[in-house]
């Protein structure tokens, strides 16, 4: 599929990644086309470890140790795929746990009103916190490298 490990790196997991920031910086909502690009990118960076060659490759548990991020995007992965996650104790309960949200800001200064939105993909917590799924894939990102 891929010609060697970097390659696969590269053209997979960090153009997913890429294509999850673009998708986030443009200014079209709707279709859930965030949501599914998030995903993409958490599905690559997850499952990156199972490309590695068996005599460098670590457990999720040993790479959770080194960023506890790998370990929160193995729930989301998995609830993606399986909607509700009903073994171990998974940090999210079920894919409904992730979203999209836009955030609308007024702000006034001497100038005048201004007005920004923002676009995110949120993942709730099973301990009621939202996390940003962008700050958890970069987190994951970097640590691959």
């Amino acid at each position: 599929m891929f010609d060697d490990l970097v390659a696969y790196f590269y053209e997979n997991v960090v153009a997913s990644y890429n294509a999850f920031s673009g998708a986030l910086k443009n200014n079209v909502s709707g279709m859930s086309k965030d949501l599914r690009a998030a995903i993409n990118s958490a599905t690559a960076l997850y499952h990156f470890r199972e490309h590695i060659p068996r005599i460098h490759q670590k457990t999720r548990k040993e790479l959770a140790k080194k960023c506890p991020d790998y370990d929160l995007l193995g729930d989301i992965v998995n609830a993606a795929k399986h909607r509700a996650l009903t073994r171990g104790n998974p940090q999210v309960s079920s894919a409904n746990d992730i979203f999209e949200q836009v955030v609308f800001t007024k702000y006034r200064d001497e100038e005048g009103e201004y007005f920004s939105s923002e676009k995110t993909v949120l993942v709730k917590l099973k301990d009621n916190s939202d996390r940003n799924m962008q700050e958890i894939l970069t987190n994951v990102l970097t640590m691959w490298f």
